[in-house]
């Protein structure tokens, strides 16, 4: 795969002069990228670092890596975000080399383990075939929005948190609050004053905040 910069603005929050990755040369979905950062004198961070001698400061070599490794973790079918991506931490960096104006900075970075939304991946600076730069990147992902599916119903009254993904023919009630990542299943109904909290899932068919179905049961008033 070869990608220009329009296809890569599409996919990162981030824009001049805050972006750091000019094309994408290989692509392995779900697994590798390989971007290009071309290093050019006229960069604003070169006016004072360093005056006669500049150099591409190492945190920004990182953060270049970054954004390779976001645009490989967000990306779905047809090149849309799933969500953005924010740095965490950043483990065993080696700098090597300095990168100067003029160098063409390959930038790979590769899948590593996930655990829950904290994602790690390996990143590899080099310029010319050398290395300059490695680091481990811990990034965590955050979703955007809720994915309702069309054949829901979801009241124009209720809360529902960012991530929380509501399957098809599930009902959600006027009162209820749903936090960030929560999943309902097909054909559940929720109602009544219910909150619920981050990542609950809901199998399909529950019922929840309703009275329940069972014959012995009677509602009554409390005595106080």
């Amino acid at each position: 795969m070869n990608a220009g910069i329009p296809r890569v603005l599409d996919r990162l929050r981030d824009r001049y002069p805050s972006l750091l990755v000019d094309q994408i040369e290989e692509h392995e979905a779900g697994k590798r990228l390989v971007a290009v950062k071309n290093v050019t004198v006229n960069e604003e961070y070169f006016q004072g670092h360093y005056p006669g001698a500049p150099l591409l400061p190492a945190v920004l070599t990182i953060e270049a890596l970054a954004q390779v490794a976001t645009l490989l973790i967000v990306e779905q079918r047809g090149g849309r975000p799933a969500g953005h991506v924010a740095l965490r931490g950043v483990n065993r960096a080696k700098f090597r080399r300095q990168v100067v104006p003029g160098d063409r900075l390959r930038l790979e970075v590769t899948l590593g383990t996930k655990t829950g939304p904290l994602v790690r991946v390996q990143g590899l600076a080099s310029v010319g075939g050398q290395v300059v730069a490695e680091a481990e990147l811990l990034l965590v992902v955050l979703p955007e929005g809720a994915d309702v599916d069309p054949s829901a119903h979801v009241h124009p009254s209720a809360r529902i948190g960012d991530g929380t993904v509501i399957g098809p023919f599930a009902v959600i009630g006027p009162q209820v609050v749903l936090g960030r990542g929560c999943k309902v299943g097909a054909s559940a109904v929720i109602d009544g004053n219910t909150t619920v909290g981050d990542g609950t899932e809901f199998f399909p068919f529950a019922s929840i905040g309703l009275p329940p179905q069972d014959l012995k049961y009677a509602a009554r008033t409390p005595d106080w």
